[in-house]
């Protein structure tokens, strides 16, 4: 007598390869360098509700480095975001424009009265 035939329904290998690739991300995520915050440099557009209300530049900076500056100018018509503003969306957008420093960002730039300028400065560090 010959093996009984038996239906192994292709939904079942299907969830063990998914299962399997599963496995094998978590494991590779779990062994990846931790991620830094912004990376990015040059010039990015701060909009709210679809209108500019601000620039920040970022500086060029090595990958691998904890410490870091950004310097945010908010217009005058900036709000900052709170709960009691349900649905306002603010969005940070990279623009083209490259400067070689701040300023030469500075001198770029005509800021009308009130334009409030930002110097953050962060450290990042990884907590347990």
């Amino acid at each position: 007598m010959g093996k009984p035939n038996v239906y192994k329904p292709r939904i079942a290998l299907a969830g063990k390869r998914f299962a399997a690739a599963l496995v094998l991300s978590m494991a590779l995520t779990l062994n990846a360098a931790p991620a830094l915050a912004q990376l990015e440099h040059g010039v990015m557009g701060l909009f709210q509700n679809g209108k500019e209300v601000g620039r920040i530049y970022v500086p060029a900076r090595h990958s691998h480095d904890d410490t870091y500056v950004e310097y945010w100018f908010l217009y005058p018509n900036y709000v900052y975001p709170g709960k009691d503003l349900p649905g306002f969306e603010t969005v940070i957008v990279p623009l083209a424009e490259k400067f070689s420093s701040l300023a030469a960002f500075r001198n770029s730039m005509q800021f009308e009265p009130g334009t409030r300028s930002i110097k953050v400065l962060s450290h990042e560090t990884l907590t347990q």
